[in-house]
């Protein structure tokens, strides 16, 4: 994608400082996850592949959303570490948990 953008235009796209982008295009830093949506609309895709189980697609709706894990735990009425164990594969939900999963991400 050659878009002939200048990092400081890039920069203004996303809502970070024009070093911000240097350091993400060096590889010296990687965009904290309440950059990802506008990253994800700068660029008009998710580069990331697509999730397919649920631990993935936890993990790739908190990060579209750019929530952290403590804000999607709130939204899902879950404590932290329930959805931490979750996205990690450790823990599968209840049936009611479930529920509330599928709706959340079909709500998106």
């Amino acid at each position: 994608m050659d878009l002939k953008l200048l990092q400081r235009q890039v920069a203004e796209q996303i809502g970070v400082y024009e070093a911000t982008i240097t350091n993400w295009e060096r590889n010296a830093s990687t965009p904290v996850i309440r950059y990802i949506p506008a990253i994800i609309r700068f660029l008009g895709y998710d580069p990331l592949p697509p999730a397919s189980s649920l631990p993935e697609r936890l993990v790739s709706a908190r990060r579209e959303l750019g929530l952290t894990q403590r804000k999607m735990a709130e939204l899902l009425s879950v404590d932290p570490g329930t959805l931490q164990g979750w996205e990690a594969g450790e823990h599968q939900p209840t049936q009611g948990s479930l529920e509330v999963i599928e709706r959340f991400l079909q709500s998106r």
